[in-house]
């Protein structure tokens, strides 16, 4: 029976995109985002791909999860780079959600689909920095998890991972599948996605599965309230020869900033 690669991609905006918060002050107006696959997810589609040529028998599944409307984008890119198949996990709030709850949701698609061989997933999302969710998508599905992989020997039971840990230093460890690996930069090179493979995915179906539908307790949160720091008052330029503008300077750091 064909064994399943599941790999969680992020729709993210691309960094180039203009930022400005949005009238109700709880989020950025995304109306000016350009959207991307998650750098970071790139390297866990190419690990994926090179699974798949050392073990023919598996089929890669891309998930992403948010809103249907943009994130189907997302996953034909994966389809186009080489998936199998794709599964868009439909939230249209998905700001709303914990990371927690993002890995229960993850974890309860991939356990309804079965056949789990291993979860790829990039070590962080460049939008919160957060690095959360393969972990917690680890314990949620009760299986081994690999964080900052920089090398993966693939076998079909024992698995050796070099992971990269801080001041330049390297851990060798092992595992035995099914687990959850985060992908670091260094694990491969991701390849770009061909024209035949673009043209292959547009033709693709993308299951679709409302988050609603999961059997889920999502926990509910409130968004906070931001709001732009105050803009700097104007410089003052003081004036006359340099004993008036050490005096006036004395005067202004006493008197107004209050700092001597």
């Amino acid at each position: 029976m064909s064994k399943k690669i599941f790999v969680c991609i992020k729709q993210v905006p691309d960094t180039e995109s203009r930022f400005k918060l949005d009238n109700q002050q709880q989020s950025f107006d995304q109306s000016q985002f350009k959207w991307i696959v998650n750098p970071y997810d790139e390297y866990a589609i190419e690990e994926a791909l090179k699974v798949k040529s050392l073990l023919p028998d598996h089929t890669i599944v891309a998930l992403c999860l948010g809103p249907k409307t943009r994130t189907v984008e997302a996953l034909r890119t994966a389809l186009a780079m080489g998936a199998d198949e794709a599964i868009s996990i439909d939230t249209p709030n998905e700001n709303r959600l914990s990371h927690n709850d993002v890995a229960l949701a993850l974890s309860q698609v991939i356990q309804n689909e079965g056949d789990l061989s291993c979860v790829l997933a990039g070590k962080v999302a460049i939008d919160d920095n957060a690095s959360l969710v393969p972990q917690m998508l680890g314990e949620a599905l009760n299986i081994s998890h690999v964080t900052l992989a920089t090398q993966i020997q693939w076998s079909d039971s024992e698995i050796f991972v070099t992971r990269e840990l801080e001041g330049g230093q390297a851990e060798k460890v092992q595992v035995s599948l099914p687990a959850v690996f985060s992908c670091n930069k260094g694990l491969n090179t991701p390849r770009y996605p061909s024209l035949p493979g673009i043209m292959k995915a547009k033709k693709k179906v993308i299951k679709e599965i409302n988050l609603n539908d999961l059997n889920l307790s999502i926990a509910s949160t409130e968004a906070p309230v931001f709001e732009l720091p105050p803009e700097r008052p104007q410089p003052k330029v003081l004036t006359g020869d340099i004993d008036q503008q050490i005096d006036e300077l004395v005067t202004l750091l006493r008197n107004e900033s209050k700092v001597i």
